[in-house]
């Protein structure tokens, strides 16, 4: 509607970061049609695309983060930021990525973190969970990975 044209640049920016920095991890990765979209394009590669998006992100709100590195931080996502990896952010003056600052978590909305919280509380309180059992679900399919830059994809265990 036009209410906020600075949002859209904002998240074109970010995705614009988060390519470069997937694709100069990934060089042999062929570029995929989404890719041919006319972002505008930060020239960064790696940790510099990492840096940009502290500075763009982090940096703002630098002074309102906890000072205690085991308080926890949690990131609510929107759009774009979907796509960032914020443990992976790094700091340009002590090279520090966020993740050696501050204990991260990241929900998708205030609603499912609202629910994970009363679920919690609900198992606190709740006799038979205090036997500490757990259930763990994993997938069953393992990916074929790269170990190395050069080698052949190979199905983990």
């Amino acid at each position: 509607d036009g209410t906020y044209p600075q949002r859209g640049m904002a998240n074109n920016i970010i995705t614009a970061l988060v390519r470069q920095t997937r694709s100069s991890i990934y060089k042999d990765t062929p570029s995929s049609p989404a890719s041919t979209v006319n972002y505008p394009r930060p020239t960064c590669r790696g940790n510099l695309c990492l840096q940009q998006m502290y500075s763009l992100l982090i940096e703002p709100i630098v002074k309102q983060l906890p000072n205690n590195p085991d308080s926890r931080i949690i990131f609510i996502p929107h759009e774009s930021l979907f796509l960032v990896p914020f443990a992976a952010l790094q700091d340009e003056k002590d090279k520090k990525f966020l993740i050696e600052k501050h204990t991260i978590s990241i929900a998708p909305s205030i609603q499912v973190l609202q629910l994970t919280h009363n679920k919690k509380l609900a198992l606190k309180s709740h006799p038979s969970t205090k036997d500490n059992s757990m259930l763990v679900v994993g997938n069953p399919t393992m990916p074929k990975v790269a170990l190395t830059i050069d080698a052949n994809p190979e199905q983990l265990e």
